[in-house]
C-alpha cells in the first residue's frame, strides 16, 4: 500500500498476487459492482475518492486494494440511446405472453395426466 500511496499511478498488475479476475474494471454501476462483488464492497467502493488507492476492501474474492479512477452520477437516459434495448425487451416480454397464452389454450383442450416413475426395485 506504501508503493500506491507514494506512487499514485503505479501499474496495478505489477503488484498483488495473480488472479483470474481483470485487474481493471471500466466504469461501472455500484449495483452491478455489488451483483458481482457483494454489497459490502460496492457500499465501501461508494465512498472511496476518486484518484486515491484504498483498502484492503473484501469481497467474496478476497481482499482487495481498489482505485476508484473516475466517479460520474447517474442519469435517466434519452429515449434515443435505449430505444434499441427497450423494443427488445418489449419484443421478449411480449413472445412469452403469447406463449404461455397458447400452452393455456392447449391445456384447455386436452387432459394432460402425468404419471410418477415406480420407486426403485417395485414390480411393474
Amino acid at each position: 500500500m506504501n508503493t500506491l500511496k507514494t506512487g499514485p499511478e503505479t501499474e496495478a498488475t505489477t503488484l498483488g498476487d495473480p488472479s483470474l479476475l481483470p485487474p481493471e474494471t471500466p466504469l461501472t454501476s455500484l449495483k452491478t459492482i455489488g451483483h458481482v462483488f457483494g454489497g459490502e464492497f460496492a457500499d465501501a467502493i461508494g465512498k472511496v475518492k476518486a484518484g486515491a488507492w484504498t483498502g484492503p476492501i473484501a469481497s467474496g474474492f478476497g481482499l482487495h486494494i481498489v482505485r476508484v479512477s473516475e466517479r460520474r452520477e447517474g442519469r435517466v437516459p434519452a429515449l434515443g440511446e435505449v430505444r434499441d434495448a427497450v423494443m427488445r425487451e418489449w419484443s421478449n416480454d411480449k413472445r412469452k405472453q403469447l406463449e404461455s397464452e397458447r400452452l393455456a389454450a392447449l391445456l384447455k383442450r386436452y387432459e394432460v395426466t402425468v404419471e410418477g416413475v415406480p420407486a426403485a426395485g417395485a414390480k411393474k
